[in-house]
């Protein structure tokens, strides 16, 4: 598989309006409708759900340079 462009979810709207260049679309803003009041996701993570996804997504966290701590 080929990829041209990898956005991050946490640069949302900054990789929505990348892709759409890419695809030739006008600047759009995405609408913010599920939004949560912690500031920081790893706070919502027990030791147990930190291992499994630490596990399971190895290779993505050691790509983007990801960390729980």
């Amino acid at each position: 598989m080929v990829l041209d462009y990898i956005g991050k979810f946490e640069a949302l709207q900054e990789s929505f309006i990348e892709i759409g260049k890419i695809l030739g679309l006008k600047d759009q803003v995405l609408p913010n409708v599920l939004r949560s009041d912690q500031s920081d996701f790893r706070s919502a993570y027990t030791d147990q759900a930190r291992e499994i996804v630490a596990a399971k997504y190895a290779e993505e966290i050691k790509l983007f340079n990801y960390e729980f701590d």
